[in-house]
Formats: structure tokens, C-alpha cells, sequence
């Protein structure tokens, strides 16, 4: 996953709690902040709609109409408990037809149909059914139209979602009670008499104090995610083994907030003790890494601070609003090898890795530093062929600047490393006829000069094979001298060392027979003398 460039809205601004909502038109946002509510269009980042309610009747909550009532854009609640229908035909919330319910709303979800109203009590009712109340000219307290509570009375509601499973509907409640956070959840009815809450169970999450954050998310697999204040991130699922398991660890945060994005990622925006900055990051949850970053000026906020909706993200701090898209919610492990290398970090003596190698090479070519790149590729662990070759090649180009000579000592401690044999003849066949004669001279000079040690003489040895082996038709068939006299050096070479096995091997064997030969012992030898020791 992958964050896409930030953009500052112009016009949003204001240090209150800020809420974003899906818009009633595709390319549509809802802003909801404590005085106004405005449509943002996000090609063009510009607010189309503002509807303004005074000081002292602060904005609850406001979601798409979503076809429900006729000359309408969107439903906004506020003053606690007053619902109005909105459209562009005015500005002032007060202007607009609007129906006062008993109890203070926390929320409205829109639904086929008709709007589920959620108060903070945690029960629920249907607002086309409200309003007809009004149409019908209804008793407003007789109603059917408010189920039960489902909160207890010392639970304050902080968060809620609706889940659809396979068989019923359920909403998904975190609750403060006393020092301490719950999840409550209920099966929602919708019937013709009205909406039900039922099979209410609850379970705790935690102490309020240790949590810096926490999300919901709805979708396919809906799982719970929760930040603590020590840095580890849980996961629970919904509907599934109910168990809270340990997915990132983010310490030292502070301004801090996270959100569900994808059944497989989530978002943090925090800022660290000792930094002067604020930070964005996407978390992929299968991998536990982090999957894209991006800075933010600030992370201070009230309220929620980051939402994701319609393919953005959103993230409120210092009284701004910025966004920005995501793409890649399908990357696959390969895609995160190496995600946290800094490919321009230098570690001790030099040694890098492959991945940083990669970038760091070409540079060196370009600036023509050869010293530099030979100790790259001899202090690095696991250099790649390819690379050598490109090093070998840059070496023995016929236009190169580079004196072949001055260089030879270095390229024989590279000859003396262990490479993959396949890849490596793969990769020398790149290389020109011409090339592969001026190192086969190289490798038989060393041979000659016993520069060599006598446990890298195989290696050596190897070397002629692969680069004799590319070219082999061609530099047999050649009829000019130089690579005749080149072919000739070699098999010179590697005639007089075959001789000298033989003749080790012909050495060995005899030894091997001598160490195992026993003369035959007379016991009464017949010597053609005989000897006497006399007395004078």
C-alpha cells in the first residue's frame, strides 16, 4: 500500500473536532465540524456547500440523504436533538425543515431506504418513522419508534459501527465505563413495527488510561484495533476467535491516533517524543511492516484524527485538514523485502547489501570512483553476479579511461570469491570475445607470476572454464594472432598443470605403494663370507 502526494484543503481550517463522511455524489466528502458542514469536491479540493448553525447549537453528526427524502442533500443533526434535511437552497441550518427527538443523538447510519438514528444510549430508530410522526401530526413521547437502551447508565457511548454478517445485522459499540473501555455488542432487528437491539454482550478491552487510540473496522472481515500507550498494537476479530493478538509495536507517541483501512492494513499518525515533526504510516497487518510513510507538520487534534473514506485518507492536525490517496491495498510479501533499508545508509567498513549496492553503484560509475566501488563489492556480503560482471565489464571496455594495469591486483581479489556457477556464466556471456581474452591473459599471468594461493587455484581454474566456455567457437575459429596466442597461453598453461597432477598423482600412488611394502626376511642367510674375530 501506498501513499499518494498530500493536499492541504483551502477553506477548512478551525481547531475544533472535525468528522469525515462519505459524500451523497461519487468524488464527494462530507466535513462535519462543530459550526458547519461542508461538501468537498475532491478533484478540484474545493468546498461546493456550507451550512452554518449558531454558537450555542453545536453540530452532532451529518451523512448522505442517500435518496431517502425528497428535496434533500443531506441529513445534519444538532442541538443534540434536532434533525434537519438539508439541501443547497440555504446556508442556515435553522432554515430547513427539521423534526426535535427525545433523546440526544450520537450518530446516524444511512440504510436502504431510511436512516438509522443511534442515540447515545446506545438505542436505535428509524428517522423516516420519526419525521412521519411530525406529518401525521403523532404524539412525539408515544411512540414505537424508540427501542430500548442497551447501555447501562454509567457507560458514556465513544464510537459505532453497523456490521452486516451472513445472517443478521450487529452493532458494534466501544463504551467508557468508569476508568475502564468495553466493546458492547448487539444484534440489530429491523422489523415493520420498528428497529431491536437484542443478545447484548459485552467484553473489556482495557484501562481508558493505557489506550492512546483504537478503530473499528467494517467490512468483509471486521476486526477491532486498539493502541496502547506502551506502544503495542492489538488485533481482534469480530467474528472470529474473539482473542487479542500483538501486530506492530509503535512506542514514545504522543498526538497519536490509528484507523482501520483494509481487512489487511491500518494507519497511524502520530509524533515522537525528541522529534519536530508529525509522521503518517501505513501498516500492513499480515507482515507487521510498515508498508508506506509520509510527514505531516503537526498531528495536534481534537476529536478523531484520521479517517479513511472513499480511497483517501484524511488527517487532522493543527487546525488543517489534509488528504491524500491510497493505492496497492494488494501488495504481496515480495513487494515489502526490503521496505525498511535505507539504500543510502553506509554500514561499518562499507558493507552493504544488495538492494543497497543497486542504488549506490551507478552513481559511482558515473563519477568514475573505481576504488570505491572494488570496496564495495569486497566488503559487501552476498554480491549479486550481475554486479560483478558490470564491474568486470566496466573494466575491460576497449573505450574505457580506466588503465586495465592498475587494477589488476584488486580484480584478482574478487576472481578469488565464491559465486553462484550458473548465474555467473549466465551473466559472463555479456561480455565481448576481446573482453574475455584480456582476463583469460589476466588469470594465466597470475597462474604464471604463483600469485596465487593454492586454495584459490580451482577458482582460478573456474575462471577459464566460464570464460573460455562463452565464446569457445569463436576463439577456437579465430585466425588472428592475438587470440591464437592467447588460446595457445592457456592451454599451455593448463597442459603443464595437468602434467603436474599427473606427476603429483604418479608421486602419490608410489608412496601410497611404498608405505605398504614389507621386504621379505631370511632367517638363515648363506653369506658368500665369513667373518672371525681374532685375538692378537
Amino acid at each position: 500500500m501506498s501513499l499518494g502526494p498530500l493536499t492541504i484543503l483551502k477553506g477548512v481550517g478551525g481547531r475544533e473536532a472535525t468528522k469525515v463522511m462519505e459524500g451523497d455524489e461519487e468524488g464527494h466528502i462530507l466535513i462535519v465540524q462543530d459550526s458547519k458542514v461542508m461538501v468537498l469536491k475532491l478533484s478540484d479540493a474545493c468546498i461546493l456547500q456550507t451550512w452554518y448553525s449558531s454558537s450555542n447549537q453545536p453540530i452532532v453528526t451529518a451523512r448522505k440523504n442517500q435518496d431517502t427524502f425528497d428535496n434533500c442533500s443531506y441529513i445534519v443533526v444538532y442541538d443534540s436533538k434536532t434533525v434537519a434535511k438539508v439541501n443547497n437552497l440555504g446556508s442556515k441550518l435553522s432554515a430547513f425543515e427539521k423534526k426535535v427527538l427525545r433523546k440526544p443523538v450520537f450518530d446516524l447510519r444511512p440504510m436502504k431506504g431510511d436512516h438509522l438514528v443511534f442515540f447515545s444510549d446506545g438505542s436505535v430508530g428509524s428517522l423516516k418513522a420519526f419525521f412521519q410522526e411530525v406529518d401525521e401530526e403523532m404524539d412525539v413521547d408515544g411512540g414505537e419508534s424508540y427501542c430500548e437502551p442497551v447501555l447501562l447508565e454509567d457507560e458514556r457511548l465513544l464510537q459505532l459501527e453497523v456490521i452486516e454478517d451472513n445472517v443478521s445485522s450487529v452493532a458494534v459499540y466501544i463504551v467508557e465505563k468508569g476508568k475502564d473501555l468495553y466493546i458492547v455488542r448487539s444484534r440489530l432487528g429491523i422489523e415493520s413495527e420498528g428497529s431491536k437491539l437484542t443478545s447484548t454482550a459485552r467484553k473489556i478491552i482495557g484501562g481508558r488510561a493505557d489506550v492512546l487510540s483504537w478503530d473499528i473496522y467494517n467490512g468483509e472481515d471486521p476486526y477491532i484495533i486498539i493502541w496502547k500507550k506502551s506502544g503495542e498494537i492489538l488485533h481482534m476479530d469480530l467474528f472470529g476467535s474473539q482473542s487479542w493478538r500483538e501486530v506492530f509495536k509503535k512506542p514514545d507517541c504522543y498526538d497519536a491516533e490509528i484507523a482501520a483501512v483494509s481487512d489487511n492494513h491500518f494507519a497511524l499518525m502520530y509524533s515522537k517524543h525528541g522529534e519536530d515533526k508529525g509522521s503518517l504510516d501505513i501498516i500492513a497487518i499480515p507482515f507487521q511492516v510498515t508498508s508506506s510513510e509520509a510527514n505531516l507538520k503537526t498531528t495536534i487534534h481534537k476529536g478523531r484524527g484520521l479517517y479513511f473514506v472513499n480511497g483517501y485518507m484524511f488527517a487532522v492536525g493543527g487546525g488543517r485538514i489534509a488528504f491524500c490517496s491510497i493505492s496497492g491495498l494488494q501488495k504481496q510479501l515480495d513487494q515489502y523485502l526490503g521496505v525498511h533499508l535505507n539504500l543510502n545508509e553506509k554500514r561499518a567498513e562499507e558493507s552493504l547489501t544488495a538492494l543497497q549496492l543497486y542504488s549506490k553503484l551507478p552513481s559511482l560509475y558515473k563519477k568514475g570512483d573505481i576504488d570505491s566501488i572494488v570496496s564495495l563489492l569486497l566488503n559487501s556480503v552476498d554480491v549479486p553476479e550481475d554486479l560483478i560482471v558490470d564491474y568486470l565489464d566496466y573494466l575491460t571496455e576497449e573505450k574505457s579511461s580506466v588503465k586495465f594495469d592498475e587494477h589488476k591486483e584488486k580484480l584478482r581479489e574478487i576472481f578469488c570469491r565464491d559465486y553462484s556457477e550458473n548465474v555467473l556464466i549466465g551473466e559472463l556471456s555479456r561480455l565481448k570475445m576481446n573482453q574475455s581474452l584480456l582476463l583469460l591473459e589476466t588469470v594465466c599471468s597470475w597462474l604464471d607470476e604463483d600469485t596465487i594461493e593454492d586454495k584459490y587455484e580451482p577458482r582460478m581454474l573456474n575462471w577459464i572454464e566460464y570464460l573460455l566456455g562463452n565464446n569457445f567457437v569463436q576463439t577456437v575459429l579465430a585466425k588472428d594472432e592475438h587470440t591464437s596466442s592467447v588460446v595457445d597461453r592457456v592451454y599451455s598453461k593448463i597442459s603443464k598443470i595437468e602434467k603436474g597432477l599427473e606427476t603429483n598423482s604418479f608421486l602419490e600412488a608410489t608412496l601410497h605403494t611404498l608405505s605398504t611394502f614389507t621386504p621379505k626376511t631370511n632367517n638363515n642367510p648363506k653369506l658368500p663370507y665369513s667373518i672371525q674375530i681374532m685375538d692378537l
